[in-house]
C-alpha cells in the first residue's frame, strides 16, 4: 500500500460545513470497512505462508503490526471465520457497506453453535448482510438474536436432539452403603421414565413383588 498516495486522499477534503463533514464521515466508514476486509485478506495470506514457513505466526504478525495484543489480533481471526461462514457478510465488508464491528457482533452471537446450527444461520446470509449495512445497532443485534435463536431451536427438534445427546445415567454405592442413581434426560424420555419409576415404586410399596415386604 502506497501510504504517501493514500494520505492526501484521506486528508484532502476541506471540511467547509456540516454537510461536507457528514459526507466525510460516511466516506470514512466505507474506508474503515475496506481496511477491515483487507486486514483479513492479509491474515489469510499469512496463513498460507505459515503452512510453508512454520516460523511464521500469523496472529503475532498482526499484533506487532497493529501494536496490539495477541488477544486483539485474534479478533481478526474471528472476523475472518465469520466472513468465511457467511460470504454475504464478507461482501458487505469489502464493499464498505459495513464495518468490522458488525462482523464482531455476528461472531459473538454465533459463538458455540454446532456446524448444523451455523449452516442454518448462514442460509440467512443476505438478511444478515442487509441488517449489518442498514440497521441500527439495536436492530442488527435483534436480527442476529432472532436468526440464531431459530437455528438453535429449529422448532424444538434441534433442541430435543441436543438434549438427547446430553442424556446421562449413572449409579453407584455410597460410603454409607446406599445404592444411588442419578441421570439427566430430555423431557420426552424423562416423562416416560418417571412414569415407569412411579409404577415400580407403587408396586414395591404394595408388596406385589415376591420377597418384598
Amino acid at each position: 500500500m502506497d501510504l504517501g498516495a493514500v494520505r492526501p486522499l484521506v486528508f484532502g477534503t476541506v471540511l467547509a460545513d456540516v454537510e461536507v463533514c457528514r459526507a466525510e464521515l460516511e466516506a470514512l466508514r466505507v474506508v474503515r470497512g475496506w481496511a477491515d476486509a483487507r486486514e483479513m485478506e492479509v491474515l489469510g495470506r499469512l496463513d498460507e505462508l505459515a503452512a510453508e514457513q512454520p516460523s511464521v505466526f500469523p496472529e503475532d504478525e498482526v499484533a506487532k503490526a497493529s501494536k496490539s495484543s495477541l488477544g486483539k489480533a485474534s479478533r481478526v481471526r474471528s472476523r475472518k471465520k465469520a466472513c468465511d461462514d457467511v460470504p454475504e457478510l464478507a461482501d458487505a465488508l469489502s464493499s464498505g457497506d459495513t464495518t468490522g464491528d458488525r462482523v464482531d457482533a455476528f461472531a459473538k452471537a454465533t459463538a458455540g453453535l454446532t456446524p448444523e446450527e451455523l449452516a442454518k444461520v448462514a442460509e440467512q446470509g443476505a438478511v444478515i448482510a442487509a441488517a449489518a449495512a442498514n440497521a441500527s445497532e439495536r436492530q442488527y443485534r435483534e436480527t442476529l438474536e432472532r436468526i440464531v435463536g431459530r437455528a438453535k431451536h429449529d422448532d424444538g427438534l434441534g433442541q430435543l436432539a441436543r438434549q438427547r445427546a446430553a442424556t446421562r445415567l449413572r449409579w453407584w454405592h455410597g460410603a454409607d452403603g446406599m445404592w444411588n442413581l442419578a441421570g439427566r434426560f430430555d423431557a420426552v424420555r424423562g416423562t416416560e421414565l418417571e412414569g415407569r419409576i412411579r409404577n415400580m415404586i407403587e408396586t414395591l410399596f404394595h408388596g406385589t413383588i415376591s420377597g418384598v415386604p
